[in-house]
């Protein structure tokens, strides 16, 4: 955690964008906001930038987001001037405030970014943050992790996406911050399964149409199928052309599982692993759709059949 503190102070839900309800949540934390969070741009320890949404697939802090969040920050950092100091990526955890303090509101801070890793064929990336650990107790944060499912969603099904339309930040006196979320969600229609791609230009990676609107801010968050497992990862809008519905995208899940991880070798040494080892080894969980994939896990390779001829595979880098 950095020395910034940061007050969450007011948060709203959008129930649906389509009926203009704007319930208020009056409880916090909302239990979501364990294991979705804002993805942050950070410096000097009090300036911060809202790039995006992502969510937790690991309690040990193991998050996933778009890959173009992760890029908006690098293009911070290419924009500075030599004197001023460089931007990092982190997320924005909001807890429960100890029984002792005499503030309602609660408190948290930035969960800054131990490695980042992406990948070239999609528009999802992993962060694994640095989770603090308790002063009092010596344990490391756990973070609640959301189940994923891998397999392609039924086009006709619906679909439901979250994540933090925007947000705006007020300096508070000394190390404080109050933070002012938006935390939107929109339902839809899976219209149209694009594989491998939809186009060469803006969506050459593996993505599905829905009906849902994804509004700025959204997008590296969540979208969840009927069964309340992430099928997806919020990706893009055209909005609303010709009032003929929404037209949004969101990257397929499935294929992130090929996504290459640091972790620890049998020696100890640190290595490359795919987010596939991850769901073999019980670090991350996912629904049945699972059982319809055929993996093929060979030495410095995995192939993933997803059925009908749609088959992804990923070269495993050298440590």
């Amino acid at each position: 955690m950095t020395n910034q503190q940061v007050r969450a102070t007011e948060t709203h839900i959008v129930a649906d964008f389509s009926n203009g309800e704007f319930p208020t949540i009056q409880k916090f934390p909302h239990p979501i906001q364990m294991s979705v969070l804002p993805v942050v741009a950070y410096r000097c320890g009090a300036e911060f930038v809202p790039l995006g949404t992502c969510f937790t697939v690991s309690p040990q802090g193991l998050v996933l987001t778009a890959r173009h969040v992760i890029e908006e920050m690098t293009a911070l950092n290419a924009r500075r001037d030599q004197n001023s100091e460089q931007w990092w990526i982190g997320c924005l955890y909001v807890a429960e405030p100890a029984p002792e303090h005499e503030v309602p509101d609660l408190l948290g801070g930035i969960l800054p970014a131990h490695k980042v890793f992406l990948c070239d064929d999609l528009d999802i990336a992993a962060i694994q943050l640095n989770l603090p650990t308790d002063t009092r107790t010596g344990k490391t944060l756990r973070m609640p992790a959301s189940r994923i499912s891998p397999g392609l969603p039924p086009v006709g099904s619906f679909c439901f996406a979250v994540g933090y339309h925007s947000m705006s930040w007020k300096d508070c006196a000394g190390a404080d911050a109050q933070v002012y979320q938006n935390f939107s969600a929109s339902r839809g229609l899976i219209k149209v399964l694009h594989t491998p791609y939809r186009d060469k230009v803006s969506l050459n990676f593996p993505c599905f149409e829905t009906s849902a609107r994804f509004d700025g801010g959204m997008s590296g968050g969540p979208i969840m199928g009927d069964n309340g497992a992430v099928i997806g990862v919020v990706c893009s809008s055209l909005g609303n052309p010709d009032e003929l519905g929404h037209i949004s995208y969101g990257s397929l899940i499935g294929p992130a599982l090929l996504l290459q991880l640091e972790a620890k070798q049998p020696d100890g040494a640190e290595g490359f692993v795919f987010l596939h080892d991850f769901v073999v080894g019980g670090a991350v969980v996912v629904d049945d759709t699972i059982s319809g994939l055929k993996s093929q896990r060979l030495e410095d390779r995995l192939i993933i059949d997803f059925g009908d001829g749609k088959t992804f595979q990923n070269l495993l880098r050298k440590s």
